[in-house]
């Protein structure tokens, strides 16, 4: 078998499977759609429980300047200075393959060749 029929075989095996391939990375895309968006609800949920630590910490702190609570508001800080920018880049993520997924569905089925 020389490299011709080998090259012909194997444009007959991607032309049939295709469009099998085409729906895979589809699906692939608006998979990790779903997934980055259940991370932008983590990112909102830290963003929100960061708030509120500083806000009692702060509180707890004026009351009683002895309390241990300084390592609360600098988790706080930690979480609010980290959390938004893992947001943002998140919903880039998410507001590029809803603009344009066929792009990202070619990405995969690239990924796959690598």
């Amino acid at each position: 078998m020389d490299w011709k029929d080998l090259l012909e075989e194997l444009i007959d095996v991607v032309q049939q499977t295709a469009p099998e391939l085409w729906r895979i990375a589809n699906r692939q895309v608006y998979g990790d759609i779903a997934r980055n968006c259940l991370w932008i609800i983590v990112c909102i949920i830290v963003i929100y429980v960061g708030i509120r630590l500083l806000k009692h910490g702060y509180k707890l702190k004026e009351d009683d300047y002895s309390c241990d609570w300084e390592y609360a508001v600098m988790c706080g800080w930690i979480m609010l200075g980290v959390s938004p920018i893992v947001l943002v880049s998140l919903l880039d993520s998410v507001i590029g393959k809803l603009i344009n997924p066929e792009y990202y569905a070619i990405q995969v089925l690239m990924n796959l060749i690598k």
